[in-house]
């Protein structure tokens, strides 16, 4: 009888150290691959929100640092907006790929983010001044965005661009567009514009 107390509270002793132990050693996680998660570089994810099965997600935005998000996906396809700007207005291509046939104008209790932007151009004489400027603006003044494009040696030009910040536009707004081809004689090709559609604040 002895025996089995003295065992049995030698067997507590045992179990009380082990979890003290376990309480103050610091807990390091590893990957699947085995490699340290404490020392892996922060990096960025997509959560897909399948209607099927919808992920529970949260994000807090501190207003000292807020984390800047964009919610295209799913049946929000249709804030994306696509422009297709000729003869000084832009009309939006739709998503089955037909171009509507009024100018397009900024929803009311909406924005208009434009994030996107490529034109090209050509140059029919005096190509030797090699660039030509685009401004876009809002309605016929408030010019928002520049850009420039560099003819080649067949005198066509086009230019790309992704903006970091991108530009806004009210409602009831339309865009605007005036080429500069300075002292070229040229014509412009196409000019597209993308972006999206938020909620006015």
């Amino acid at each position: 009888m002895y025996n089995f107390k003295k065992s049995l509270m030698t067997l507590a002793g045992v179990l009380a150290l082990l979890g003290v132990t376990a309480a103050v050693t610091p807990f390091t996680g590893y990957g699947q691959d085995g490699s340290n998660l404490e020392t892996l570089a922060a990096q960025d994810v997509r959560v897909v929100n399948p209607t099927s099965a919808p992920v529970m997600t949260r994000i807090t935005n501190p207003t000292g640092a807020p984390v800047p998000t964009r919610n295209v996906d799913g049946p929000r396809g249709n804030n994306i907006i696509t422009l297709r700007c000729a003869n000084a207005t832009c009309k939006r291509v739709l998503s089955t790929g037909v171009l509507t046939n009024t100018e397009y104008v900024v929803p009311s209790g909406q924005v208009l983010v434009v994030t996107d932007m490529n034109w090209a151009g050509h140059c029919n004489s005096n190509c030797s001044t090699d660039a030509a400027q685009l401004i876009v603006g809002i309605g016929p003044t408030g010019a928002v965005h520049t850009s420039t494009l560099r003819f080649s040696g067949n005198g066509k030009g086009s230019a790309s661009e992704t903006m970091n910040t991108g530009f806004s536009v009210a409602a009831g707004k339309q865009l605007k567009f005036v080429i500069d081809f300075t002292d070229v004689n040229g014509a412009l090709d196409y000019l597209f514009l993308h972006g999206y559609l938020i909620p006015a604040a």
